[in-house]
């Protein structure tokens, strides 16, 4: 069960299973992002949505289309965003060919999502996860990065990768509701199962009721504005 503890400007989420020192993070996004754990995400998986100043996904007037029409990825914030590497290593397994649905509708992304996804019989991991990043620290943890833009990735399988370099672009493929990156620490051993590990941000900036402030060794509450420039 989480429980929250806060400083002046500031709420930090902790589970029972948190390590006193948790892996850290470089910030995979950079700009206005959220955390988001939809219902059913394991607590340290996340999803990042980029956000524009008011912390909409998309301008305010087309969550009418996103909901009764279709709305291009084009008109979101997080759509092509360039993904970052959130820790040095090696490249160990990516798929870059998954395409992306390139049109939102609320309802029937989510019944997709939801309903059909999970049920369909022989589903791949990029039935899921789309196209996906996964990188070695050489330590025993990985980090996955899934939902990317088709034909974005730009590291070769087996490549070496440095913190904070330029890896992709956020893209919708994969069993997705909208444009977002999904990220996780897991180790090595249980990648196929999945388990994420506890971790934070080296660095970010949180907007407080003072302005902006620079946190470190942190993780921002999920649905709260932040950013990691």
């Amino acid at each position: 069960m989480p429980t929250p503890s806060s400083d002046s400007d500031h709420q930090v989420t902790h589970y029972a299973n948190t390590p006193p020192n948790p892996p850290r993070y470089f910030p995979p996004l950079k700009g206005h992002c959220r955390f988001l754990n939809p219902p059913g995400h394991h607590p340290d998986a996340k999803d990042i949505v980029a956000v524009n100043h008011r912390g909409w996904p998309y301008r305010r007037r087309d969550a009418l289309a996103h909901l009764f029409y279709r709305l291009p990825v084009s008109q979101t914030c997080s759509w092509g965003k360039t993904v970052y590497a959130p820790i040095s290593g090696k490249v160990t397994r990516l798929e870059n060919t998954a395409q992306d649905r390139l049109t939102l509708n609320l309802l029937r992304d989510l019944y997709t999502g939801l309903w059909l996804m999970p049920r369909k019989a022989g589903n791949t991991p990029a039935d899921f996860l789309g196209n996906f990043l996964v990188i070695d620290n050489g330590n025993g943890v990985v980090a996955l990065l899934a939902h990317l833009r088709q034909g974005s990735i730009q590291p070769a399988l087996g490549a070496a990768v440095t913190a904070g370099q330029p890896l992709a672009r956020v893209g919708n493929s994969g069993n997705t509701i909208a444009p977002h990156l999904h990220i996780h620490l897991q180790r090595e051993a249980e990648w196929d199962q999945g388990r994420p590990i506890p971790f934070v941000l080296a660095r970010y900036q949180h907007k407080g009721p003072h302005g902006w402030v620079t946190r470190y060794r942190q993780l921002p509450e999920n649905y709260r504005l932040f950013s990691g420039d």
